[in-house]
């Protein structure tokens, strides 16, 4: 009878637990939202990407461009998986709501293809996830880059299972997984064969083959559209050139970079390399002597410092392309005893989650969503029309995604004229966003490819946010 109480005590102990990390990822990912995020760039990009699908009904073949490999883009699969979400809503919101989702639905995953005793490790992995303040900032106004965070957590989750028991399922899901980890961001290459390897090394003699077919299965899935395209426009092929990989920062600053990056949330400029390095080998060391009997931990320590050292060789300097590092190091953190345990967690909940980094994510935006869309919907409301988009903003950007994309939700039928020439349009809307644009007399590539114009009319929206009418 006591046995069996402390057995259904233990259980909803554990679903408070289960539900409490799943209530704070939502929370600092859904926050004041609408508020605090930051609608331009990128963003604005992928969701003019899915509105043009939504307009034309052709999905795209091709997913976000590589910054760093220029002739290379992220597999489509990246905007299949907001799509439905951007279908129900029209949102700009529509990604940080995907990726929210997403990375609950794949957490539980993690969770059930677990063996009971390893879960406590998942969830573990899951809470710094939910409260690292580079993830959160990322996935709060998210790209691609931060969707392949969810697709790791069940890729490790499922090789740390295969290691301890062997099942077919669990080998689909963690080829999966590490396809569309990969195609989500190319940065996560060297992390996805290492995890690869041990993979394979998980699986039986006798089951090698069954490897190989998941494995070709899961990356055509994944990359069957980016094949497709190829197929059509050749477009890799004439366009490929051979260029050295070089990063703005060396190997060794990289190395201790993403460590700053993993432990503080940020690269600390004020302290020495040299003082960073001593302070981070201390650290590794003594995380290693307090757990090298424990052959699990050994394996994945290993592995992720192999991660770290080949990442740190590619020519990624930002954040976001050591995503795979942090999530590995994660995992590494999660399998060490239970004194090792409590330390890291307190230290990394009392760095991480104080009024500083909360104050960030919840910030005022440099200019509100809602603002930015009242103006486009007025816009629409008194001038529905077809219309070349571009702007001078204030950081630097003449291709105006984010203008264009709210445009169209408001009944407009908006393109950037650099990447549709033939758009039959002859207006533009000049977007004046937190900068000035005089007409007649400013110039940009924008407004020379579209020609000589004069000014049909003007909205005066706030005071950093001004829309121009040109016509032909």
């Amino acid at each position: 009878m006591i046995l069996t109480q402390l057995k259904k005590n233990k259980q909803i102990v554990y679903v408070f637990i289960f539900i409490f990390l799943i209530a704070t990822f939502v929370f600092l990912r859904l926050y004041n939202i609408k508020n605090s995020i930051e609608f331009w760039g990128d963003i604005g990009r992928d969701h003019e990407k899915l509105m043009e699908w939504l307009q034309t009904g052709k999905p795209p073949l091709l997913g976000p461009n590589t910054s760093v490999l220029p002739i290379l883009n992220q597999s489509a699969w990246f905007y299949y998986l907001i799509f439905p979400v951007f279908l129900l809503t029209h949102s700009g919101l529509s990604m940080t709501y995907t990726v929210t989702i997403l990375t609950v639905f794949l957490f539980i995953i993690s969770m059930i293809i677990q063996l009971k005793k390893h879960r406590g490790i998942v969830m573990m992995v899951f809470l710094l996830i939910s409260i690292h303040p580079l993830i959160v900032i990322q996935q709060r106004t998210p790209w691609n880059p931060s969707f392949s965070i969810p697709f790791l957590l069940v890729a490790i989750s499922g090789i740390i299972r295969l290691s301890y028991s062997y099942s077919n399922k669990i080998l689909l899901i963690v080829l999966m997984a590490l396809s569309f980890s990969l195609g989500m961001t190319y940065s996560l290459f060297p992390i996805v064969v290492i995890l690869g390897m041990w993979s394979y090394l998980s699986v039986p003699k006798g089951k090698k083959k069954q490897f190989i077919l998941y494995a070709g299965l899961s990356f055509l899935l994944v990359f069957a559209p980016t094949l497709i395209f190829e197929l059509k426009s050749h477009y890799f092929i004439e366009h490929f050139s051979v260029s050295l990989l070089t990063g703005s920062s060396s190997f060794f600053e990289r190395l201790i970079k993403v460590q700053s990056y993993l432990l503080l949330g940020q690269d600390v400029q004020n302290i020495s390399t040299i003082l960073k390095s001593v302070l981070i080998g201390c650290f590794y060391g003594s995380i290693f002597i307090a757990n090298k009997s424990n052959l699990v931990f050994k394996r994945i320590f290993i592995i992720a410092i192999i991660g770290t050292l080949l990442t740190a060789l590619l020519p990624f300097d930002n954040s976001h392309y050591f995503f795979g590092v942090i999530v590995l190091w994660f995992f590494v953190f999660s399998l060490t005893n239970k004194p090792t345990k409590i330390i890291l967690l307190s230290s990394f909940v009392l760095f991480w989650v104080n009024p500083f980094w909360v104050s960030q994510y919840t910030k005022s935006s440099i200019r509100a969503l809602s603002i930015v869309e009242e103006c486009a919907k007025t816009v629409c409301t008194y001038n529905k029309n077809s219309y070349f988009v571009s702007s001078v903003t204030w950081y630097g950007s003449h291709s105006a995604h984010d203008h264009a994309f709210l445009l169209n939700k408001y009944g407009c039928f908006s393109r950037d004229i650099v990447s549709n020439p033939t758009f039959k349009s002859n207006q533009m809307i000049v977007v004046a966003d937190r900068a000035t644009f005089t007409p007649y007399k400013d110039s940009f590539y924008e407004l020379e490819q579209f020609g000589k114009y004069r000014v049909k009319t003007n909205y005066y929206c706030s005071s950093g946010l001004q829309y121009w009418l040109l016509t032909k």
